[in-house]
């Protein structure tokens, strides 16, 4: 019997990265880098204190494939370092931004949002990624649209049509782009994860050798040569014997994510 052990399932897309110190460094400075380039796709609208950016994309998107941690330490990474003075902000500009600086904020606490919804299982289907998208959309423009009132000492009315109307439909694009991006990438690492799956499991088939162990064989020893074990006899399997395959896979919860524990695909010889 073999026996081949697969990783854990991945909670958010970031986890695709094997998990080391140097990978989730990587992933926090490019996360925190988009969203500046994002920023800089950006206009202003007619004696508007706000302008049109991409940088509500780059949080739905480093938000949700990063899980809260990573994603929380790269917006504050990325507010942080632009007030410090990485010209980063909308328009290249930096420091501290008085009219958009809730939007920030806002980045922040969205992103580490989406995350979380995201390692729940949120980002797997379209409809479900959509509204994932729409909560950190809403919660970034609590924040934005509050601190505006109070930075141009507006009514809630002046506050909402300056900091909120005007955007309406770009965020529904933005939204619906995050819906679409998301699940469509889990579809594709799931596809290359099965068919990784299956070409290890039809190599352990093809060797079709059996141990026949003078000693004690380890439940989960890998495979050795004769060279290599000279105390084991090995000899081919026959055409005609039986080889069965038990394959326990990992479950979906009710929110379509795998169970925690490793997946076993196991081939027996008999």
């Amino acid at each position: 019997m073999s026996t081949i052990t697969m990783p854990a399932p991945r909670r958010v897309l970031a986890d695709v990265v094997p998990r080391s110190v140097l990978a989730d460094v990587a992933l926090v400075l490019g996360a925190a880098a988009l969203v500046g380039a994002l920023a800089q796709l950006s206009f202003h609208l007619a004696n508007n204190p706000v302008p049109v950016t991409g940088q509500t994309l780059g949080v739905m998107l480093t938000g949700t494939a990063l899980g809260w941690r990573r994603a929380g330490l790269a917006l504050s990474l990325y507010l942080v370092a632009g007030v410090a003075g990485v010209p980063w902000f909308a328009d290249h500009s930096s420091g501290y931004v008085t009219a958009t600086f809730g939007y920030l904020i806002g980045f922040v606490v969205a992103g580490s949002v989406l995350g979380w919804l995201a390692s729940r299982g949120t980002d797997r289907t379209m409809s479900r990624a959509v509204v994932s998208m729409v909560t950190g959309d809403v919660l970034i423009f609590i924040f934005g649209v509050t601190w505006l009132k109070f930075a141009i000492h507006a009514s809630v009315s002046q506050a909402i049509a300056f900091g909120f109307t005007p955007f309406v439909w770009g965020e529904v694009i933005k939204a619906t782009v995050s819906g679409v991006v998301l699940p469509s990438s889990w579809r594709l690492v799931d596809r290359v994860t099965q068919r990784e799956i299956w070409s290890r499991v039809l190599v352990e088939d093809e060797l079709r050798v059996v141990f026949v162990d003078t000693g004690q064989l380890p439940a989960e020893e890998p495979l050795l040569s004769q060279q290599q074990a000279p105390h084991r006899e090995v000899r081919p399997v026959r055409r005609d014997e039986q080889v069965s395959r038990r394959r326990s896979l990992g479950t979906r919860d009710e929110e379509g994510v795998r169970d925690s524990s490793s997946t076993k695909v196991t081939i027996d010889h008999e």
